[in-house]
């Protein structure tokens, strides 16, 4: 089992662990004392994590601190240290965590000086537990969590096993490590230990036998993240202010539509062929009734045109989850605008909003706005653009050519 799916599926209740927090930091040698007869050799992969950590550290972090989050990350065997410890802090012996208390101490506040994310990330284990999950329940976490913002790093861990559990989290206190492990391509990160998370949806149950199970990280208010609040309001925001959509006539108040709706886009579960979606997000109707995605797993945006529904046409990314041009990265929402016949994007991974024409030469996107966690937006009769910022949790207008945005609020 990796780190990646290590995971309590006993769902235990546990008291939470506070007493770490009034150890004194020390060196990671001395940290580790107290571990020295449960693992071998663990002076040489003391040496070797404070040799080969992340230091200097541009966010501040000791060299200890530093080789604290490597050690985490290492793999040796039986004996590999983040499952020994996970598998004290899942253990109903609250004293035995008592040894690991000073180590906790050095980890702990080394997550404590690397930036918040704010992102959906993944877990996975071959086994399909998936089925143990139900809407609106509330789980808790006791382990240190580690994810991957890459759905990639996960599925290549579970090999094709075809009884996996993988889960999609929406996390709102995630700590990067990735520039900080002993394996800087798996873009991992990692959520503290007692994480509460409520699901957001019964488990997708796929045809080969998996399951995909959402989970929304809740804290200690039980507060939820922008995201989940602006996935209800998306599309009646894009509509109700974007002045290219024909006006809706009036509906009386007392209005009700008919239950069975007629599935226009997807519905061949969970993929990324031309007839499925794969977490579809935000989405615009255009006057001829075009549907147009933000198919957010697969980085693309698709759109399904109303006399055929069995596939749809790739318009906008698709070329795999990075930063370059012609590439999106967990795309949230689209808008078309009229005036210049082109797609408005939140490219919510890559955090900035992009531009695509639509004209079947395009091949890539322009930057319109940078460095903003876009989740969702709309355009006014004036031409002004409304982005939601996750990160900031605001929302920003920004006038045509001006690409300095005004925080405002409803």
């Amino acid at each position: 089992m990796n780190r990646f799916g290590d995971i309590d599926v006993s769902n235990k209740t546990l008291p939470p662990v506070y007493g770490y927090r009034s150890e004194k930091l020390v060196p990671i040698e001395k940290a580790l004392e107290p571990i020295l007869p449960h693992i071998d050799e663990l002076p040489y992969y003391i040496e070797h994590a404070k040799k080969h950590c992340h230091f200097p550290s541009e966010h501040g972090l000791t060299q200890d601190q530093s080789a604290a989050i490597y050690i985490y990350t290492m793999e040796w065997g039986d004996t590999t240290l983040y499952r020994l410890l996970n598998k004290a802090l899942r253990s109903e012996d609250r004293q035995a965590l008592k040894i690991w208390f000073p180590y906790l101490k050095l980890f702990d506040t080394a997550l404590d000086k690397l930036p918040t994310v704010k992102e959906a990330v993944w877990r996975g284990v071959p086994i399909d537990i998936g089925k143990n999950y139900t809407k609106n329940q509330i789980v808790t976490w006791w382990s240190v969590n580690s994810c991957s913002s890459s759905s990639n790093v996960i599925k290549t861990f579970l090999d094709n096993s075809k009884t996996s559990t993988l889960f999609l989290i929406e996390a709102i206190n995630g700590k990067k490590v990735s520039g900080y492990s002993a394996y800087e391509s798996e873009d991992e990160v990692i959520l503290r230990m007692g994480t509460k998370f409520r699901v957001k949806s019964d488990p997708l149950d796929q045809s080969n036998g998996s399951y995909v199970v959402h989970l929304i990280e809740i804290d200690n208010n039980n507060a939820e993240p922008l995201a989940s609040a602006m996935t209800q309001m998306q599309l009646t925001t894009t509509a109700s202010m974007n002045n290219n959509i024909s006006a809706i006539p009036n509906i009386p108040a007392n209005a009700k539509w008919i239950q069975n709706g007629v599935t226009v886009a997807g519905g061949n579960w969970a993929g990324n062929v031309a007839n499925q979606l794969y977490y579809p997000h935000g989405l615009f109707v255009d006057g001829d009734q075009t549907v147009i995605i933000a198919d957010n797993e697969n980085h693309r945006i698709i759109q399904w045109k109303k006399d055929d529904t069995t596939h749809g046409q790739i318009v906008a990314g698709g070329n795999g989850q990075e930063n370059q041009l012609n590439q999106l990265a967990w795309p949230t929402d689209v808008l078309v605008d009229k005036e210049s016949d082109s797609l408005i994007i939140c490219d919510y991974g890559n955090c900035r909003v992009v531009r695509w024409l639509r004209r079947s030469d395009t091949t890539q996107g322009e930057i319109l706005i940078e460095n903003v966690k876009c989740y969702g937006l709309a355009m006014d009769d004036q031409k002004y653009l409304y982005v939601s910022d996750a990160a900031k949790h605001e929302v920003r207008r920004y006038p045509l050519g001006i690409n300095n945005g005004h925080s405002c609020c409803w």
